[in-house]
C-alpha cells in the first residue's frame, strides 16, 4: 500500500520485488491500491482493494491497574542490582527467588533492554553467564552516561570515584572488593561497545593487578 517513507519503500518494495521506479511509485498511490507480489510471478502487478463496510463498535481499551507492577522503577532497579552484585559478582549465593523477581521485572517499567538482558543472564549456559550479566549490570547502571561524565579526569582513582558517584542505582553501600569487579566489568563492556576506551581499560587493569583495587 501506499507508503511515504522512504525507507519503508524501501524495506517493503525489495522483499516484493519491486524495482527502484517502483517503489518510488509506492509513495505516490492512491488510498485502497496496493501492489501485490507472490512467489514465481514475473513481476508485481497493482491492485484495488474494495472497501468493507460492516456494522461494529469503536474498540476501546481499558487498561487494567494490576498488570503493571505496583513498585517503583527504582525499587526493582535496586532488586535487580543486588541480585547482581550479590549472586553474580560474588560467592554470597542469597537465596533469591528469581521466578518471582522475573516476574516484578517483566511487568515493571525497566527499561526493554534491561528485560531483555536479565532474560538473556538468568537463561544463559554458566560459560555465557559473565557476559550476560556484564551486559545487564551495564544497561542497568546506565554505565555509559556515568563512564562518559568521568572522561575529564586523567587520575585513574579521581575517574573510579566519579564514575562510582553517578551510577543510579548507588553501587557504594556494596564492598570495596564488589565494587572493584563492577567497576572492571562495566569498563570493559564500555570497550567493547566503544574501543576508544581500550587504553584506559589497560590502565585499569594494570592499576587492579598490583594493587589489588583502582577504587
Amino acid at each position: 500500500m501506499r507508503l511515504p517513507d522512504q525507507e519503508d519503500r524501501e524495506l517493503v518494495g525489495h522483499a516484493a520485488n519491486l524495482n527502484d521506479d517502483q517503489i518510488q511509485e509506492l509513495a505516490k498511490l492512491p488510498c485502497g491500491v496496493g501492489a501485490v507480489y507472490q512467489n514465481e510471478w514475473v513481476q508485481p502487478i497493482l491492485c484495488k482493494i474494495t472497501r468493507f463496510d460492516a456494522g461494529g463498535r469503536t474498540y476501546s481499551y481499558t487498561p487494567d491497574p494490576n498488570v503493571f507492577e505496583k513498585m517503583t522503577a527504582d525499587d526493582i532497579s535496586e532488586s535487580l542490582l543486588d541480585f547482581i552484585m550479590n549472586n553474580g559478582l560474588s560467592n554470597h549465593d542469597e537465596n533469591i527467588d528469581v521466578d518471582e523477581l522475573k516476574k516484578r521485572i517483566l511487568r515493571s517499567s525497566l527499561d526493554t533492554a534491561v528485560k531483555v538482558d536479565f532474560m538473556n543472564c538468568i537463561e544463559s549456559d554458566p560459560q555465557k553467564k559473565i557476559k550476560e550479566m556484564r551486559s545487564l549490570l551495564y544497561d542497568l547502571l546506565q554505565a555509559n552516561v556515568a563512564i562518559g561524565s568521568a572522561d575529564q579526569y586523567s587520575d585513574l582513582s579521581m575517574w573510579a570515584h566519579a564514575v562510582v558517584d553517578a551510577l543510579k542505582p548507588s553501587v557504594k553501600l556494596y564492598s570495596n572488593r564488589q565494587i572493584n569487579i563492577a567497576l572492571g566489568l562495566l569498563l570493559y563492556e564500555q570497550t567493547l561497545r566503544n574501543p576508544t576506551y581500550s587504553d584506559l581499560y589497560c590502565r585499569f587493569t594494570e592499576v587492579y593487578k598490583d594493587a589489588g583495587r583502582v577504587y
